[in-house]
Order: C-alpha cells, then structure tokens, then sequence
C-alpha cells in the first residue's frame, strides 16, 4: 500500500489561496505558503486587495517582486504554479465571492501587522470569522522553517477533533513531525478519563511522535496560545467552529478583539473531513 505522502503528490492540485495587503510582512507571508506546501501540487492565487487610489499595475509589479523574493528564499517547486487576483471595493465580499467560485482548500493570510500582538488584526478576523475555508494564519514573527513541532487541541466532543486530526495526520504522516496533544482538564480526578480521550487519537499518528500534555487551567483560547508556546511548538492547529469550546473564549467580548499568537503559526480547520481514502475530500491539503 502506498503511503499517504505518495498519495498527497499523486492526487489533483490543492488551490490555496494566499491574501496579502503588501505591507511589511507579505514576503512572510508568501516565503512561509511556499515551506508549507512544498511537496504538494498547488496552485497557488494570491489574493488583493487595492487601496482607494492604488494601481493594480504596481499591485502586481510589487507582487511579482515579493514572490521571487520569497522562491528565491524558499527555492523554485515544479509543483507550484501561481495566479495574481488583484480586486478592488470590499475585501471580505470580494474574498467571499473569490472563495465561492474556486472553492479552495486552504487559505494563508497574515495575522497583524503589530509585532509582538497578541490581538488579531481586524481584516484577519474579519477573514477567520466568516470564510468557509481552512485557515493558516502566519503572524508577522513567524520563524520560516517546516513546521516540526504542532500542538493540537483535543476537544472532548470528538467529531470535530477527528477531522482536525484526519487532515493533520495526511499531512505530517511522512514527515519527522512531533504531535503536541494539548486537552484542558477540570481538575486532578478528570485526568484519567482526560487521558483515554488523548489515546484514541494516537494511532492516527504512528508514523510520528506523540507527546501528551493535560493542562488543568480554564479552557479559554488564549490559554491554549500561551501553553503550546510554554512547551515550544513552532505551530498549532485546532477544529474551529461555532460549535467548539475555543471559538467562544477566542473573542475578547469587551473590544470584540480575537486573540492570536506573534509568533506561532497557527492552523484553524472548519472543513467537514472523511477518511484520505474517500473521493471528493475537501481539506486544507487534499482533494
């Protein structure tokens, strides 16, 4: 039986789109889209869009240079190709109207253009709050190398937290990638039955190395960002939805502001996964 890594090349190209503004930390965005996906066959769009007065002819000059720049830092993919779509007028309804047409699979956007914020960006959380797209968000101090160490939230619902886990294990099966389980516990008498629901995930990843960590603290998001830093993951990836525990606590309800990391990467899943075997997968990497 081939393995999954061979199965992610063979199949049909992933679309991923990639939105910038073309402020300081686009490149970052960009160099960083490229190391994710640099074994999978993509085609890639690079989403934006234009300020009241900009020229779309210096948008895609200004594009151009940023792509090479990053290829350059990153190195040419035969797997990649690439498509400039410069809009004008509303960025969340002409992104939406983008994502409806070409139903991509993933979405790379930049979380802030504030160093050290632990507060999203509004464009960003306009972005996360209402695509219906897996999400990867880069801040602007995102470290540029493969990411080797994720952090997943374990969610005690399950449904949701397998199909995080199901477009995780794809893409990291063939990779020395190290799993972070992260579950948030009530207290020391829940750890046990805590721990059981960690182990039913673990054989969706035996091809890498599992760590397990149950964190007795109140289950908030923003928690979550600071304990998957405190044990030095380069990213982190959790099911989002108006279903899950984290979605709530994410929003700071006096300011309305979401919270996020300056310097991990962070992966929020939406997409409804069934197993890599299936046909007409939608995921953040398969199709």
């Amino acid at each position: 039986m081939e393995s999954v890594s061979s199965e992610l090349k063979e199949c049909r190209a992933r679309k991923v789109l990639i939105a910038v503004d073309l402020e300081t930390h686009s490149e970052q965005i960009l160099s960083y889209s490229l190391l994710a996906a640099k074994d999978l066959l993509c085609e890639f769009t690079i989403f934006h869009c234009l300020k009241i007065g900009d020229s779309p002819q210096k948008a895609q000059a200004t594009i151009k240079t940023l792509l090479g720049n990053a290829q350059t830092q990153q190195g040419k993919s035969p797997h990649h190709t690439f498509l400039i779509h410069i809009v004008e007028g509303n960025l969340l309804e002409q992104l939406q109207e983008l994502c409806s047409q070409k139903r991509f699979h993933s979405l790379f956007i930049g979380t802030t253009n504030q160093l050290n914020s632990w507060i999203m960006g509004s464009k960003a959380k306009d972005i996360l709050m209402n695509i219906d797209a897996n999400i990867i968000m880069v801040p602007p101090l995102a470290d540029l190398s493969f990411p080797n160490n994720i952090g997943i939230l374990v969610e005690k619902k399950g449904k949701d937290c397998l199909d995080l886990f199901r477009t995780i294990s794809l893409y990291t099966s063939n990779y020395n990638t190290f799993i972070n389980f992260v579950l948030f516990s009530e207290n020391q008498q829940a750890f046990a039955e805590d721990r059981k629901v960690i182990e039913e995930y673990q054989d969706l990843f035996e091809s890498n190395i599992t760590f397990s960590f149950i964190v007795e603290q109140e289950p908030t998001y923003h928690n979550f960002l600071k304990y998957v830093s405190d044990i030095h993951c380069d990213s982190a990836a959790l099911a989002w939805g108006h279903d899950s525990s984290m979605y709530e606590s994410a929003i700071n309800h006096e300011t309305g502001a979401v919270f996020c990391s300056p310097k991990m990467v962070i992966f929020y899943t939406k997409l409804k996964v069934p197993s890599y075997q299936e046909e007409n997968i939608q995921t953040a990497f398969v199709e």
